[in-house]
């Protein structure tokens, strides 16, 4: 399947750029602790080795893993995705062994093929502190901060995790840190791809919210209101399409040595066929739109960037959501899994058809 798909892309002129992992853990590695054991870091090695194997001679542009912290610490931590554990502290050796698995799979990659550029794909988000006078919710902002943008990048950039997260993570992180991982960690790195759908708020708290620690995600005891402004997506996520142009303007400045490509980019709205039998989803529309807008005027301002992918092509499984969530710009009705393009998909293809260049237009 994936040598016809491959070869069929090549054959209309469009780059393949592959994900190694999207959460697709086999169950033997799951039965002997899944993540939370470094053994997997090895066999994602191995796993990336035999892909590069395969494929390598015509896909050049891999991505390692996919949202390491969503499957990380929603899996480990949280309990919403597989492989639903409640325990913070595992999710924190969960990220460490992500991290070394980017390293580990880098390595096997360009083992079999030298011309192999990989990157690894990170939901990523800017940090609105909507009270800065308040000196609880600026010290959280860095520290969220750092929880969920720097981690990896400064991991696969210096070989060291954000400073100012080892008070907390210090007791989880010494289980699992062993001589010679810094080395690993630090193994040079094309790309960054960037999972961006909006910004996250700290606002002030009212005396009913308790330290965002009870939540199990984060082991910060500061506490606030994370309510972002409307309007939302069908998800409930705002609509912040600036911050993307932020986002990608802060990533080339801090760190330079990356190249960044847009991994997803999108909107859950249910919109489906009328009466005429199209999709009229307009928000989705002016959410691709104010985004693409937002990214031109960070490539003007000189950030890095070099691809953009809209999530999704198709509607489809959205994990917890199941197929409740529909973020595709080709509608799928899955009983008949007819395909409908959706007017989104036609505004896209134009942005397609002209390679690029209308950004331009948008940018002004």
């Amino acid at each position: 399947f994936y040598n016809r798909l491959i070869d069929t892309l090549l054959e209309n002129d469009i780059e393949p750029v592959a994900t190694a992992y999207h959460w697709d853990l086999p169950q033997p590695l799951q039965d002997k602790g899944g993540w939370a054991n470094r053994d997997t870091a090895y066999r994602m090695a191995d796993y990336m080795g035999a892909l590069v194997e395969a494929y390598g001679d015509r896909v050049k542009k891999w991505f390692t893993l996919n949202e390491p912290w969503v499957f990380g610490y929603l899996g480990y931590a949280d309990g919403v995705h597989a492989p639903g554990e409640r325990d913070l502290g595992k999710g924190i050796k969960v990220a460490h062994h992500t991290a070394l698995a980017h390293g580990l799979a880098t390595r096997a990659a360009r083992a079999v093929r030298s011309d192999i550029q990989t990157g690894i794909a990170l939901n990523m988000t800017n940090y609105i502190n909507t009270n800065p006078a308040n000196p609880e919710l600026v010290e959280l902002r860095e520290l969220m901060d750092a929880h969920l943008n720097r981690f990896w990048l400064d991991a696969l950039t210096t070989g060291h995790y954000p400073a100012n997260l080892l008070p907390y993570f210090e007791p989880h992180l010494s289980e699992v840190l062993l001589p010679g991982d810094h080395e690993i960690l630090k193994t040079p790195t094309n790309f960054v791809g960037v999972n961006y759908y909006s910004d996250a708020f700290l606002n002030e708290p009212g005396p009913e919210v308790e330290p965002i620690i009870n939540g199990r995600v984060f082991p910060f005891p500061h506490r606030t209101d994370g309510r972002g402004p409307s309007p939302y997506t069908d998800f409930g996520w705002p609509i912040t399409p600036e911050g993307l142009g932020d986002l990608v303007t802060r990533i080339g400045r801090d760190w330079p040595e990356l190249d960044i490509y847009i991994s997803e980019n999108g909107a859950a709205y249910g919109d489906g066929p009328g009466a005429d039998g199209e999709v009229h989803d307009d928000r989705r529309v002016d959410y691709l739109q104010g985004h693409l807008k937002a990214l031109a005027r960070g490539i003007a301002e000189g950030a890095p960037v070099k691809g953009y992918f809209v999530w999704s092509l198709m509607d489809n499984f959205e994990w917890a959501e199941g197929y409740a969530m529909r973020f595709g710009i080709v509608h799928i009705d899955f009983e008949t899994l007819k395909r409908t393009p959706k007017k989104s998909a036609k505004f896209y293809a134009n942005i397609i058809a002209t390679n690029g260049e209308s950004l331009k237009e948008l940018a002004i």
